[in-house]
This record gives C-alpha cells, sequence and structure tokens, in this order.
C-alpha cells in the first residue's frame, strides 16, 4: 500500500518542500514503512509505502533519472513487467521495482508507455526536458490519484484532502457534485466534493505543461476496442479462456504476499475469488486465504453468513463473519471528519470491524468480487437486439425470463417498454417526446431552487447507450461497468479500508478480463434465467456446483428500510441540516418516507428505491456537516495547517 503526493511549478519557482510534507503526512496511514520527500529543481514529490507481504522488496520512490531528466511516483503494480522488463532488455529479479521498470519505458516509449502498463496504477512522470507532467490512472481507477491547479503550478496526490494543505486551493463545496452524490448517481468523473480539486478519470491521463488552463489537457490513455469480437467453436472455449484469465488476474494481485484476505458473500463472483487464491502457490508455499463475511442475522432476504460459510468449509479457509451492528449519524459524521472527504454510507460499523480483523489477522492484500456484476451480469437490452435482429419469438421467451428472474428488480411490463423504446427510430422518438407531456426529471427530495441553480436533472440524465458497439446489450454493458458511479464507489470504499492499513483490489476488474468480457457473444452472459454463464461455466470443478450453478442475489432492502425507519424514529431525518442549507425540501423528503412506509407495508418492492436515496440523504447530510456544515470550519483548521515533523529540504530523505 502507498501514497504519493508532489507540486510542480511552471513558474520557474522552486516547489515548497515543506508543504509537500504536510500533504504526504497526512495520510500516514497509507505507509509507514518508508517515507520519502524529495526535491528537484521545479518538481517535488514525496512518496509513503507500507508492506503487504514480506516477500516484497523495499519500493525506494521517488525516482530521478538523470538521463532523461525525469522523476516519477508510481503508486501502483505492474502485472505484465515481465512482458515489459523483455522489451526493454532489464531485469525482472525482485531488486527491480515496478516504478524502475516505468520510469525505464518512458525512457523508451515517452508519452506512448500508458497504453503498455497493465496492471492497477496511479503514477506521476515529471519529464523535466519537456517541462511536461503527467497524471495517469489504470482503466478501471482502482488507483486514485487527485490534482489542483495553483498559483505557478500544479499540486497532485493520492486523496484529494492531501490537497487540502496546499495554499490557494479553493476548498469550496461542489455544490453539483455533491448534489450528483445525494442522488446515488455519480456521473462526473473529474469532479470531488471541493470545487477546487479534481480527479483524474479512470483510463485518462491529464498533461500540464503550465497552470493555466489552455496548458492541462485530459485525454484517454486505453479503451475497449467496440468492434473486437471473439468468437469460439464451443462454449468449452470460451470458459477455458475466462478461467485462465481469473487465474491470472487472482495471482498478480498476490504477488509477495503470504496471506490475504476475500470478502465473500454466497454468490459466484466472491467465491470464484477465494477458490483462485486458494490454488495460488508462487514459491511452492501456498497463500494463506482468510474469508471474511457481514452478515445480516435479523434480515434473512439479506443474510449471506450460511452460503459463505459453506464456501470456505469447502476450500478450508477460516472463516470470520460479523454480525450487522447499526451505525449512528455520529459515527458516519466522525469518520467524514477522519477522511476529510465523502464516506461510504454503510449500513453498520461492521465494515470497520472487519477491516480491523483483517489487519489483524496480517491480511493487508484484501481481494473481492466486485467486477462479476460489472461485466457478466448482461442487461436487458439483449432482448432488444433480438427483437431488432427479427428474433421476435426469442425475444419475447427472453423477456419473460427476464422479467421473472429472482435478481429482476422490474417486471415484463417495465422491460418490456423499455426494449420497445431502446429499438424505436430516433425520429419516431422526437415526434413522441414532442406530442406528450414533459416529465418532471428533478429528482425527488431536493429543493428545486437548489436543483435549478446546480443543474441537477443534466447532471444525472441517463449516458445514451454507446453507439460504437456493434449491439445495444454490449454497449449498455460498457457504460455499466465504466459509469463513473461505480468508480468513485470504489475510491470511497478504499479510502476508507486505507485507514485500517488494508489493501482492495479487484481481479474480476482485471483490464484484460475487461477486454475479454466486452468481446464474447451476449449469450455467454445471459440466457433464459441464468447470469453469469461464462463465468459460471469456468469455475467448474473449483466453486461448488450449488454455487456455481443456480445462487439468485441476495436483497439488502428490508435492512436498509429498517436503519431508515430507525433514524426516522429519532428525529434524524427530520432534522438535516441540508433543510436548512436549502439542499433538500423537508416536506418532499417526508413524503418520500410516508410513500416508502407505504409501498413496504404493502408488500410493493418499489419501497427499496425510495430506501436507498433516503439513506442516501442520511449519510449525505454527515458528508455536509463534516465539510461545509455550521460547526465544519473549526474542526478542520488544525488539521489541515498541522506542521509535519523534521524540516525538509531539497534532497532530504525520512525513512
Amino acid at each position: 500500500m502507498s501514497a504519493l503526493a508532489g507540486i510542480v511549478r511552471f513558474d520557474g519557482g522552486p516547489a515548497d518542500p515543506m508543504t509537500v510534507g504536510r500533504m504526504i503526512d497526512c495520510v500516514e496511514h497509507r505507509g509507514r514503512d518508508r517515507r520519502d520527500v524529495q526535491a528537484d529543481g521545479a518538481a517535488t514529490l514525496a512518496y509513503r509505502w507500507q508492506r503487504t507481504g514480506p516477500a516484497q522488496a523495499v519500493d525506494a520512490q521517488p525516482l530521478f533519472d538523470r538521463l532523461s531528466c525525469a522523476a516519477l511516483v508510481f503508486d501502483g503494480r505492474l502485472d505484465n513487467r515481465a512482458d515489459l522488463a523483455v522489451d526493454l532488455d532489464i531485469s525482472d529479479d525482485a531488486s527491480v521495482s515496478d516504478a524502475a521498470i516505468v520510469l525505464a519505458a518512458h525512457r523508451r516509449w515517452g508519452g506512448g508507455l500508458l497504453p503498455r502498463l497493465i496492471g492497477d496504477f496511479a503514477l506521476a512522470l515529471w519529464d523535466g526536458r519537456e517541462r511536461r507532467l503527467t497524471l495517469a490512472r489504470d482503466p478501471r481507477g482502482i488507483r486514485a490519484i487527485s490534482y489542483a491547479v495553483i498559483d505557478g503550478g500544479v499540486a497532485f496526490a493520492t486523496e484529494p484532502r492531501q490537497l487540502l494543505r496546499v495554499n490557494g486551493v479553493d476548498t469550496a463545496p461542489n455544490l453539483g457534485f455533491f448534489a450528483e452524490r445525494l442522488t446515488g448517481i455519480v456521473s462526473h468523473a473529474s469532479d470531488t466534493i471541493f470545487r477546487g480539486v479534481h480527479r483524474v478519470p479512470a483510463a485518462h491521463a491529464v498533461t500540464a505543461t503550465s497552470a493555466a488552463p489552455a496548458g492541462i489537457v485530459v485525454a484517454r490513455h486505453w479503451d475497449i476496442e467496440p468492434r473486437h469480437e471473439l468468437r469460439y467453436a464451443d462454449d468449452a472455449q470460451y470458459a477455458e479462456h475466462l478461467r485462465d484469465l481469473c487465474q491470472r488476474a487472482v495471482t498478480a494481485r498476490l504477488r509477495g504476499v503470504d496471506r490475504a484476505a476475500v470478502l465473500l458473500s454466497s454468490g459466484i463472483d466472491s467465491a470464484s475469488v477465494v477458490g483462485l487464491a486458494s490454488r495460488v502457490n508462487p514459491v511452492g508455499v501456498p497463500v494463506q486465504v482468510r474469508a471474511y463475511n457481514l452478515a445480516f442475522p435479523d434480515f434473512p432476504d439479506a443474510n449471506e453468513e450460511p452460503g459463505a460459510r459453506r464456501i470456505a468449509n469447502h476450500f478450508g479457509v477460516p472463516f470470520f463473519s460479523v454480525a450487522l451492528q447499526p451505525a449512528t449519524p455520529q459515527h458516519h459524521l466522525e469518520r467524514v471528519r477522519q477522511l476529510e472527504d465523502t464516506a461510504p454510507g454503510n449500513l453498520g460499523v461492521s465494515d470497520d470491524v472487519l477491516a480491523a480483523s483483517m489487519a489483524r489477522d496480517g491480511c493487508r492484500a484484501v481481494l473481492s468480487g466486485v467486477g462479476g456484476d460489472e461485466w457478466f451480469a448482461g442487461t436487458y437490452l439483449h432482448t432488444a437486439d433480438m427483437i431488432r435482429n427479427g428474433r421476435i419469438i426469442a425475444g419475447v421467451r427472453q423477456l419473460w425470463h427476464d422479467g421473472h428472474n429472482p435478481d429482476a428488480f422490474h417486471g415484463v411490463g417495465v422491460l418490456a417498454t423499455s426494449c420497445l423504446w431502446a429499438v424505436t427510430p430516433e425520429r419516431l422518438k422526437g415526434v413522441v417526446r414532442r406530442v406528450r407531456p414533459a416529465p418532471d426529471r428533478t429528482p425527488p427530495g431536493f429543493d428545486r431552487g437548489f436543483a435549478t441553480a446546480v443543474s441537477l436533472v443534466d447532471r444525472v440524465a441517463p449516458v445514451p447507450v454507446d453507439p460504437r458497439f456493434s449491439t445495444l446489450a454490449a454497449g449498455a454493458g460498457y457504460r455499466a461497468a465504466m459509469h463513473p458511479h461505480g468508480i468513485y464507489a470504489w475510491e470511497e470504499s478504499t479510502r476508507q479500508s486505507s485507514l485500517f492499513g488494508c489493501e482492495p483490489s479487484a481481479p474480476l476488474l482485471d483490464r484484460r478480463i475487461a477486454e475479454f468480457a466486452a468481446a464474447i457473444p451476449e449469450e455467454q452472459r445471459w440466457s433464459g434465467r441464468q447470469t453469469k454463464r461464462v463465468l459460471r461455466a469456468a469455475m467448474a470443478g473449483i466453486v461448488p456446483d450449488d454455487v456455481r450453478i443456480n445462487q439468485p442475489k441476495r436483497d439488502p432492502g428490508a435492512a436498509i428500510y429498517a436503519q431508515v425507519e430507525r433514524q426516522y424514529r429519532a428525529g434524524t431525518l427530520t432534522n438535516l441540516e441540508l433543510f436548512d442549507a436549502r439542499i433538500l425540501d423537508r416536506s418532499a423528503v417526508d413524503g418520500m418516507y410516508r410513500e416508502m412506509v407505504r409501498l413496504f407495508t404493502g408488500g410493493q418492492n418499489r419501497y427499496k428505491v425510495l430506501a436507498f436515496r433516503l439513506w442516501t440523504f442520511l449519510a449525505g447530510d454527515c458528508v455536509w456537516r463534516g465539510l461545509f456544515g455550521r460547526d465544519a470550519r473549526a474542526a478542520l483548521v488544525s488539521s489541515r495547517t498541522e506542521v509535519c515533523s523534521g524540516t525538509e529540504t531539497a534532497g532530504t530523505r525520512h525513512e
């Protein structure tokens, strides 16, 4: 686990090592084994590092290449380092760090190095000859990096809060982004909660050649090839290909690790990760795998503990489960102040207990099954593709299966309407829009004046299906898998896990798996009522058949409902500070609550949407109070102006 920070000046002045020291020291928990701050002319870079396994060599950064006048900080892991080492004619032994390989790749390929990197990474590269700063992030945004334009230069760091230590950064609330977060649909990939801090979007690079807006360019360095198709003679070949990719992805994430945690549910995704991790045996000694689970004993529809325990027993791995312990608003508020950023709206404090247990057990590397839903669950628009291609009977049959799938949220009627709309010609859609009354698309609960001021309707409008793909289903699947909201949710989760010294990763979000998933026929994802068809086939002989063949998802709706109801009875939901800030409308939120109760009492599943939105409001109120509310400023001033221990000078190293 690691963190980076730095400042590059374009106005000829030196970057202040003391400021960079403060930036890297406010995330001490991300790296206690090594700390280094170095300055070289216009650039001052900092790096913190902590081992996640005993076989990992010391990662000495920042790196400076005197021949090419380049400097690098690299937070990440290269999964194709052996291939890169061959191409670069350098050694691949443990004494050569991933960062050193990246710097050598820059020396060889310059700006063309980024598409060649496979793995999870965030990097900052200063090219002194070209006077160009490059900030880049891996294809799915597993590692994070943010930046801020300051007077005469650019500051950058792993977490947005590190940039709050830099004079001149605009720390006012980004109200448009905050509104997106309150709806549960983060749609702007480069925004943060602070107006003057920006994220490097996943799969993108930000290059800066000056501190002026015209000197900063954001460009994509990787993307799926939408017209690439992978076609095999039979299903077994798809399964074999995916099994190999999954094993390689899991193995890569356990390099140098002697033990690892897996967040285990009762489904195929995390079961696959546990099974494959249990097979990793890099130097004759298997990696010790431990499984961790969050249980919902009071909510049978949400509780995955019994199934997860059976899976862990099948693989012979230790199993640890924590029952849901409801979180209080005070707990969320304290976490926001600790992170100085948005925080996951977890239902309980049990997530913290799990993370602390993993760290106590020596499991710094934490794997999850995230990615299975995103790339292999499929989309109802495969039915629209069937209809569009004249397969009417097959489409109707599939539509019936979709609407009656145990995991389906919408019924056949809603899905049929959506499919028909998807295949309606654009000209006819335009006629329909002109004839029918314009619907009110303002998300419920918001103060209308606020929603208008931040253009909320436009900000959260659905993104059209990507037309570059040959089918509607493929375009919709890509949109869902790469949506900014999922990427930001991962960032929030990893920020919180880092407080406990844990480094999450998601093998099923591997770039090579994504490229495979985007190229296969839709029938490999979803056929009849079975989703993730190719993944289930790939895990034959690894995952128990009762999990692999038919395991519907658990439903946390009732648990969320109970938490919202508890906060309503406690008076929390009726006294949000967001009402006084005129961001939310008190009467509208009260109406949402009453409608939620009515739907729940009547046994209608639509209550889940309202329960989720109300819980998001509760968590969002904690973010507002902790960062921008009445008492927030005084609480945060001291933390943002603390001095780092010691004195920083050019070239000084502290370990």
